[in-house]
């Protein structure tokens, strides 16, 4: 016995330490993988949500077009002079 601690005090803890140390090493790896998975879904993530974002940007443009379309057919429609204005306006002048 060295420091009153008898050998299969000794060998106890050994195994006890072992134990543990295995315990945590599978922890470790466990929380390797879960950190992997967990990437893994950020990305696929992010990746949709930039989908989502082109999406968004294209038919914000196409609504802008069509609001400039709009716009522009509105603008030629309430035009003073028209087809039937202008042809009283050609047969008064001559």
């Amino acid at each position: 016995m060295i420091f009153n601690v008898s050998h299969g005090a000794i060998t106890s803890y050994i195994k006890k330490y072992k134990s543990l140390d295995k315990k945590a090493h599978k922890k470790a790896t466990r929380t390797k993988h879960q950190e992997k998975i967990e990437d893994y879904r950020h990305e696929a993530e992010i990746k949709n949500l930039k989908h989502e974002i082109a999406n968004l940007y294209l038919e914000n443009v196409l609504l802008k077009k069509a609001l400039e379309l709009s716009q522009q057919t509105k603008k030629e429609d309430s035009s003073v002079i028209t087809s039937k204005s202008l042809e009283q306006s050609q047969t008064d002048a001559e």
